[in-house]
């Protein structure tokens, strides 16, 4: 009960309160350095399952690399030792021809603090070509200027290849069906023309520009062009066909407003689930020309076999 064992007692608790508060602390900072390593294994993780590369680099032509994922090692076949230690930059393996445009696009982005987004091509270790395509943001230091950027790449080279190839197929396919001797008319489920090709211009009299989008009863005379919609409607409705699938002889009407006959073929096709119509049609103006003068020529030798007979039979008589 003396003051020096009140003092003794007051110090043995505010020790323990001490101590109790520092095995606290330390106990907080395991559970945090735990969580950090499983945080930082998951994110690991997960870049490495990105198809891709994330990155962080100084804001420089070079793009000095302060972090990058594993994802570069497939991307560019240079290691992330490589890229972090400054043995490699990544501005240096984009094609030399595109540096200076990408470079300004990214700044013109990163000036406004917007997002930039890009395609462009690199040159991988081992010389290979490949297309690349870049989303990142700026991070801006306290004065705003742009002292990092931070984003994601990944290779497009087989989607750009497939690209190349479709353009390389339509063009080839424009070409031909430009060049055929026959009009080739597309149109949609709604009867709008979306294709006229040369033949077709030069038979109906119409520009390409021009008649986009027209409803297709526009060549038509009647009683075809009242009919035309109907006809469709009821076709898209009941899948009855009149013309769809068979050919057959009818009229078409040019831009002057003349008729003329055509043979006219119509097929069906469905682009991204949207029906669309094809239609080839086959001007009969200069074959219907020579089987009048074919027959008008018929008709006159006709006529002089009869004369020729009828003064054989003067002459016998």
């Amino acid at each position: 009960h003396s003051r020096q064992s009140y003092g003794l007692l007051a110090f043995g608790l505010g020790f323990s309160v001490l101590a109790g508060w520092v095995v606290y602390l330390a106990l907080a900072a395991r559970r945090r350095a735990a969580q950090l390593r499983v945080t930082r294994d998951r994110l690991a993780t997960l870049l490495k399952n990105l198809p891709g590369m994330a990155y962080r680099c100084i804001n420089n032509p070079r793009r000095d690399a302060e972090f990058v994922s594993e994802g570069c090692l497939e991307l560019s076949g240079y290691t992330r030792q490589e890229f972090e230690s400054g043995a490699v930059f990544w501005g240096e393996l984009i094609q030399a021809d595109e540096r200076e445009k990408l470079w300004q696009s990214m700044q013109d982005a990163t000036g406004h603090g917007a997002a930039f987004e890009n395609e462009y091509r690199i040159v991988t270790r081992d010389g290979t070509e490949k297309w690349v395509w870049s989303r990142g943001r700026a991070v801006q230091a306290a004065d705003g200027q742009a002292v990092h950027l931070e984003g994601f790449i990944t290779d497009i080279t087989a989607r750009k290849t497939m690209e190349l190839a479709l353009g390389n197929a339509e063009a080839y396919a424009r070409a031909v069906v430009d060049n055929a001797v026959e009009a080739v008319i597309t149109i949609d489920a709604d009867g709008r023309i979306e294709t006229f090709n040369q033949a077709a211009q030069r038979i109906f009299g119409y520009a390409l520009e021009d008649i986009r989008g027209v409803n297709v009863s526009v060549l038509m005379p009647e009683p075809y062009h009242s009919e035309h919609d109907e006809y469709l409607s009821r076709y898209l409705r009941t899948g009855e066909r009149r013309i769809i699938g068979m050919g057959r002889r009818v009229a078409g009407k040019r831009r002057d407003g003349s008729t003329f006959p055509i043979y006219l073929s119509v097929s069906e096709i469905t682009i991204l689930h949207e029906r669309k119509f094809v239609g080839l049609i086959r001007d009969l103006s200069v074959q219907q020309a020579a089987e009048q003068e074919a027959r008008q020529q018929r008709e006159a030798l006709a006529h002089m076999e009869r004369l020729n007979t009828l003064g054989e039979m003067a002459t016998g008589i």
